[in-house]
């Protein structure tokens, strides 16, 4: 079998989709979320993993950042129209 490759498994991340899904269900529930709720609802140690995953729903308008840095809160976006 020498020569031939080698499958080299690679690591499969959890859907982000879930997580954003648990995500928004946490804020239904609450009303808010923040960095940390957010990691320990998930189980994810990085601040910077969770930052990157909750600013994609504030791009994608899911969510709606109010206040700065270790103030910052999560929550629904209000209908403005």
């Amino acid at each position: 079998m020498l020569g031939l490759p080698v499958a080299v498994p690679q690591r499969v991340a959890e859907p982000v989709g879930s997580e954003a899904e648990q995500i928004l269900a946490f804020v239904r529930r609450s009303g808010f979320i923040t960095n940390g709720q957010c990691r320990e609802l998930l189980g994810i140690t990085s601040r910077e993993r969770v930052r990157r995953l909750l600013g994609r729903l504030v791009e994608e308008r899911r969510l709606k950042m109010v206040g700065q840095r270790r103030g910052a809160r999560y929550v629904l976006p209000r209908d403005t129209a």
